[in-house]
């Protein structure tokens, strides 16, 4: 008797251990950046780039000086191609990048945008309004308030996230999609990115650290984010579908029984 409950004692113990181990695979299968053992301290590599202004998108642009009268005649045009109420955050003309990469700005005409950072374009309207003599030192503010990235896949909340200060990073977006879903691979979220033409496809791991230094930390204006689910959402999708059919085929068996016990 003795040796039959140390027996079992021991495989008791063993099972426990096999839980304990296949607990702690699943574990790390949930830790973001989980190569980080300790504190530490390192150097940032990567930084945020500055936007370049595309095709399509809205570009808020504000003058400042002490010519009220053109100002006013800037700021408060609404000409084609601009509108003074395209986005709720913002507070004067919108213009918008048309198929050509350019806007149509007042007193000025025409101005190539695309490509340009929004310093480089600031620039240039502040050049030329100096050049063409309109102002003598102008301030011009410019803010693209159509910045915006795209979640979708396992997250709590897939959609759309504008971005008003024109910077986010991965872990942001995820962030503000509502985390990851248990069903989610977390060492293959997938940024789609357009850029010179061409469209770029990079499969980032969270589960790694190296994320940090990666050129896809920062997402850019108009990139797409997926999060691939696991083959366990599959496999407990298709258990779902199976348990729905047996319930389906009891019930209209069920019926059929009925029916036949009215008939007779």
């Amino acid at each position: 008797m003795f040796y039959i409950k140390t027996q079992i004692h021991n495989w008791h113990v063993f099972f426990i251990g096999i839980l304990i181990l296949s607990s702690c695979g699943r574990h790390k299968e949930f830790v973001y950046f989980n190569q980080i053992q300790k504190d530490s301290t390192t150097q940032v590599t990567v930084l945020p780039k500055e936007p370049l202004i595309q095709v399509g998108d809205a570009l808020l642009i504000v003058v400042a000086d002490n010519d009220e009268l053109l100002i006013r005649q800037i700021n408060g045009s609404a000409s084609a191609g601009t509108s003074s109420a395209a986005s709720p955050a913002a507070s004067g003309p919108t213009y918008f990048v048309n198929d050509s990469g350019k806007i149509k700005f007042p007193l000025i005409g025409s101005i190539f945008v695309k490509g340009l950072t929004k310093d480089a374009l600031s620039d240039s309207i502040r050049n030329k309004l100096i050049s063409m003599k309109y102002l003598l030192n102008p301030i011009v503010n410019i803010r693209i308030i159509s910045f915006k990235v795209t979640v979708l896949g396992e997250v709590m909340r897939p959609g759309v996230i504008a971005v008003p200060n024109e910077h986010i990073t991965l872990i942001d977006a995820i962030s503000q999609s509502g985390d990851l879903t248990i069903f989610a691979r977390r060492d293959n979220v997938l940024v789609i990115r357009e850029k010179d033409g061409k469209r770029i496809y990079k499969r980032i791991d969270l589960t790694k650290n190296d994320l940090f230094d990666s050129e896809y930390y920062y997402l850019e204006n108009k990139d797409i984010v997926y999060v691939e689910p696991t083959k366990k959402k599959a496999a407990s999708l298709d258990k779902s579908s199976q348990v729905f059919s047996m319930v389906l085929s009891s019930l209209s068996l069920a019926v059929l029984i009925y029916t036949q016990l009215l008939v007779r």
